[in-house]
């Protein structure tokens, strides 16, 4: 049985490394030959009958089924509505139903649903007739690089995603403030983590999102994390080491933040020692315990 990796161009550029993380253990599971495959479609993909496939991305076109393969769905999008309903705008509240959207209309197509957020995956138990399965976001090690001191980074701040006015809004603040900070697209973002002394995660829209691959590739790149408050963190990362502040605060607690350098070393030699000690080695063996279920599904 040949297992095969799809993830959809843009995607890719996203979860690189949680991708190859992904794939490693595909790999392990199913033999080196396991193939991690870029692409538009998915019926672009040369892939065997009899196969195990994982998917990563939301806007593949319906795909068709080939005999005898085994198809899985990894969500990493908030598809539901959790904690307090007025956390989130009418922007935030379409993101959601646009998100639920694009899945609900192919979600037909596969066998199971793998969920990154277990406060959702329970709830999307209740409302998909496919197994629904939760797998924890891990960065892939080889891709990074030992994390310098905090004092010898080249850039006071990493923020890496898309704009939005929200997001604007914050880093203009930031930016009168003189701090330096890495570009917001075309790099990758564990490296500019990797350069920065602190790492900013802000909401595109206001919303109860938690960015579970921002955060835990700071964490994993040896970067400190100001983050504004999310619903279910508590359940990714103890919360005694990350650092939090409304949007409003976030320019005035990062510099602050970046006053106490020595403070800022010890926030994150804890932060990464939990993550390559504690999470990580977890992380491998929950997908090594998710793969084998996988293997064992019906077709």
């Amino acid at each position: 049985m040949r297992a095969y990796l799809i993830i959809q161009s843009l995607s890719y550029e996203h979860v690189r490394n949680i991708a190859h993380f992904i794939h490693r253990r595909l790999q392990v599971c199913f033999g080196e030959d396991a193939c991690l495959v870029r692409t538009d479609e998915i019926d672009a993909v040369d892939y065997d009958e009899n196969a195990v496939v994982l998917v990563i991305g939301e806007r593949f076109r319906r795909h068709t089924r080939r005999p005898s393969c085994l198809y899985v769905y990894l969500n990493f999008s908030v598809l539901a509505f959790m904690g307090n309903p007025w956390k989130s705008s009418p922007e935030g509240v379409r993101a959601i139903l646009r998100k639920r959207r694009l899945l609900f209309e192919k979600v037909d197509l596969y066998d199971a649903v793998l969920d990154y957020f277990p406060p959702q995956t329970e709830r999307l138990r209740k409302s998909l007739p496919q197994p629904v399965l939760g797998f924890p976001v891990a960065i892939d090690q080889q891709e990074l690089t030992p994390p310098a001191g905090i004092a010898e980074r080249a850039l006071d701040l990493c923020f890496v995603g898309g704009s939005s006015p929200r997001r604007k809004t914050v880093l203009k603040a930031i930016d009168r403030l003189a701090l330096q900070r890495s570009p917001g697209s075309g790099v990758v973002f564990e490296d500019m983590a990797a350069s920065s002394k602190l790492c900013l995660n802000i909401h595109s829209v206001r919303s109860n999102h938690l960015e579970t691959p921002r955060i835990i590739g700071a964490i994993a790149s040896g970067c400190p994390v100001l983050t504004e408050p999310c619903y279910g963190l508590e359940t990714l990362v103890p919360l005694e080491l990350v650092e939090t502040a409304s949007p409003r605060r976030m320019a005035q607690r990062a510099r602050a933040l970046l006053e106490d350098q020595e403070a800022l070393q010890t926030m994150q030699d804890r932060a990464f020692h939990w993550h390559w000690s504690r999470y990580h080695p977890q992380a491998i063996l929950k997908w090594e315990q998710l793969l084998d279920q996988i293997r064992d599904l019906p077709r």
